[in-house]
């Protein structure tokens, strides 16, 4: 669990996110943000 934990934060680090926090509600907001942040489209 900690290593998905860490790869989670490393990606919103990567994407350009400075807070983790903000990040994690800012994608909990819409399903859809995830997929954009990790370069995928919605089916």
């Amino acid at each position: 669990m900690a290593a998905l934990r860490n790869l989670a934060i490393g990606i919103l680090k990567t994407a350009g996110h400075a807070s983790v926090a903000a990040a994690c509600r800012h994608h909990a907001r819409d399903a859809t943000r995830t997929l954009e942040t990790l370069g995928l489209r919605p089916a």
